[in-house]
């Protein structure tokens, strides 16, 4: 495993996003990493290679065909540890490298769990989040 590796599964079967929740008093955002693939073995070799993230397993995908196809895993690692994880392979990715270093910034910015962020810290996290969702749908 070594971070050439890793990229490559991050820019082809990989997303990164930032997840916005609305909540009654106040908007949060949440990094988010994950790699989706039919191979559990191989995300749990990654998530181990990680040293952080947990591999779970998705519901049967069902194609427009109507048949079942094999089973899907999913590994994600998100908020703040993202800081700790993106690091080690960024600099490999090709297609998702100026998706990475968004949610890096975002990252570096949520900081902890129940960590108070002022609301320059928010505003730059949604613009972050609107930025990755408009490179996420192929506008670079």
């Amino acid at each position: 495993m070594n971070k050439d590796y890793v990229a490559g599964f991050v820019d082809g079967e990989g997303s990164l996003c930032i997840i916005r929740h609305n909540g009654k008093y106040t908007t949060t955002y949440a990094p988010h990493l994950s790699i989706v693939n039919t191979d559990r073995k191989v995300l749990e070799d990654i998530a181990l290679w990680f040293g952080v993230g947990k591999v779970y397993l998705a519901d049967k995908v069902q194609s427009g065909d109507g048949y079942n196809r094999r089973h899907c895993f999913t590994l994600n690692v998100h908020g703040s540890t993202i800081v700790e994880v993106l690091p080690r392979f960024m600099n490999s990715l090709i297609v998702k490298h100026e998706q990475g270093k968004v949610l890096l910034e975002a990252a570096s910015l949520v900081g902890g769990t129940g960590v108070h962020i002022t609301e320059d810290t928010r505003q730059r996290l949604s613009d972050l989040c609107d930025y990755i969702q408009w490179l996420n749908q192929g506008c670079l």
